[in-house]
């Protein structure tokens, strides 16, 4: 059999679910912290430290931008007994709202509104700040103190109130509206029979469980129940707005679980991953890599889960608790999520990523960016050009850790940003960098044209590997099994330096083939393809 080349290693991406020899030759059967994009596999995004290292004294159950009409890099961090804390150019500053706070672990949710942020605890009334120099968040003009709701979600010129606690009672399938806000200032009140407001309230009657959460999409409101999605549009006086029923068969896991991406919103729900523009949707795990996460994920935990957009990327997390044992963090030290399922919507393409127990999540611009001498030590490495900066703060994705128990891991927030080329030239973080891995299980290789009876000889692979310099090396090995129920025998290990090496030498042979190749932590590596020495040995 001829020298045979494999290309494309990172089109098809993680398929988990399915039998690995019911998928491609491109596919891989499992992976931790690898990318696949641009046709090759990759370093995942890694976890650098924010502020220098800097900690929180306590629980953290959310973060968001506080910059209101700025867009500074005015983190606020709002903690488990309500506190809130403000951080910038790495000054603290306590920003609490006035009044008596519960204690919760529960996420929070934010939107902005003419320029003005919002908060809301399920425990706490909703605050507001309209900039950062205001200092402490204040209660909603015109809100009843004793009210509480779910989620608090910005929709055209309103605020809306999902899943509403009014008069001590709890009204799970009430969304409420606030009076029409006006640029730059709150909504005047939330009053429901003054004929001048236009707020007002609704329970949707035919909800099964509750309501979870609501997202915009484009000229609509999307309200997101535990089993159902239903849809508001705004249709002026008298009425305000109208309710609809858009899906009966689907809804959401928890807050925060849903991004909209180009007017489609892609939802974490109970049972399915999937994607939809308001009238059709369609399932983007199913048969990929849905099993793998619902069997996984702790059911008892699923108000962790939440999702994450990395724009830079094309990529989307899709965070949960999982019980699998090899988590970096076993899901008893954290109280936050330990794993996510990443979508490249650019690609289609699944992988897993290792997470240090995170909770939140926010696109924030920094307060101090990457500076010239940056740029100038880094070049080609941190950012690719002066354009990509274009001497502006740069956007990156801020995510929040709980901490590990364990480890005595304090929580804090952390940027996931690429390791080379990245957005931000902070540190990484060696307690939460871990190696990645992609591994291809029970490959029959007949796509190579090798009889599926026959037993094949790799002889030597020639792989098509770059690092970001000439310490950087991979580790790459081959296995065998007679049949699919056979564990796999692994062969040697080899320790591969693209810069000196061209090709691996080895001596598997069986009729299923197995390959991993692993970057160690803190290193970079792309790997788009390989020639294959391979031989048909026996056909009985």
């Amino acid at each position: 059999m001829p020298n045979i080349p494999v290309r494309g290693l990172g089109e098809t991406g993680v398929i988990s679910d399915l039998s690995p020899q019911d998928i491609p030759l491109t596919a891989w059967s499992d992976a931790r912290n690898i990318r696949f994009a641009d046709g090759k596999i990759s370093r995942y995004s890694v976890f650098k430290t924010f502020n220098e290292g800097y900690t929180y004294a306590k629980q953290p159950v959310g973060i968001f931008d506080g910059g209101g009409t700025l867009d500074e890099g005015y983190i606020v961090t709002v903690f488990n007994d309500g506190t809130m804390e403000q951080r910038y150019n790495g000054v603290s500053t306590a920003v609490t709202p006035v009044g008596t706070l519960g204690t919760s672990v529960e996420q929070i949710t934010t939107c902005n509104l003419g320029g003005i942020v919002y908060v809301n605890r399920e425990v706490d009334f909703p605050s507001y700040r309209e900039v950062p120099t205001d200092g402490v968040f204040t209660i909603l003009p015109g809100w009843a103190v004793g009210d509480r709701c779910k989620s608090m979600r910005a929709y055209k010129d309103f605020l809306i109130a999902i899943n509403v606690l009014k008069s001590g009672t709890q009204y799970t399938g009430m969304v409420k509206w606030s009076n029409a806000a006006q640029a730059g200032a709150p909504p005047a009140d939330w009053d429901t029979v003054a004929p001048a407001s236009l707020a007002g309230e609704t329970i949707i009657n035919d909800i099964r469980g509750q309501l979870m959460d609501g997202l915009a999409l484009g000229d609509s409101f999307m309200l997101y129940g535990e089993h159902q999605v239903f849809r508001m549009d705004y249709i002026g006086t008298p009425f305000i707005f109208r309710f609809s029923k858009v899906f009966d068969d689907q809804g959401i896991i928890a807050q925060n679980c849903a991004v909209d991406v180009d007017s489609r919103h892609y939802v974490f729900g109970r049972n399915d991953i999937y994607m939809h523009d308001g009238t059709q949707k369609i399932s983007i795990s199913d048969a990929k890599v849905k099993k793998t996460i619902f069997n996984e994920l702790d059911f008892d935990k699923k108000q962790r889960c939440f999702v994450y957009h990395d724009r830079t990327n094309s990529e989307i997390g899709f965070c949960y608790p999982s019980t699998n044992d090899d988590n970096k963090w076993p899901l008893a030290s954290t109280p936050g999520c330990n794993r996510a399922a990443v979508f490249n919507y650019r690609y289609q393409t699944w992988t897993f990523v290792d997470l240090p127990g995170l909770i939140s999540s926010v696109e924030t611009s920094q307060s101090v960016g990457i500076t010239w001498a940056d740029i100038t030590a880094g070049w080609g490495t941190q950012i690719s050009s002066w354009g990509a900066n274009d001497g502006r703060k740069p956007r990156a994705l801020l995510t929040c850790s709980a901490g590990n128990t364990t480890t005595a891991k304090a929580a804090q927030s952390y940027f996931l940003d690429n390791l080379i080329k990245g957005r931000v030239s902070n540190a990484l973080d060696p307690d939460v960098s871990w190696d990645g891995y992609a591994i291809a299980n029970y490959k029959d290789v007949d796509e190579m044209g090798a009889e599926l009876v026959g037993r094949k000889l790799i002889r030597r692979i020639v792989p098509q590997i770059a690092v970001g310099n000439p310490e950087n090396f991979v580790y790459i090995r081959w296995g065998q099994t007679p049949n699919m129920t056979s564990g796999i025998s692994w062969g040697n290990t080899k320790q591969f330096y693209p810069w000196t090496d061209y090709k691996y030498d080895t001596r598997i042979n069986g009729r299923y083939l197995s390959f991993d190749i692993t970057i160690p932590a803190g290193t970079y590596a792309e790997f788009s393809g390989y020639d294959a020495d391979l031989i048909q040995i026996s056909g009985r």
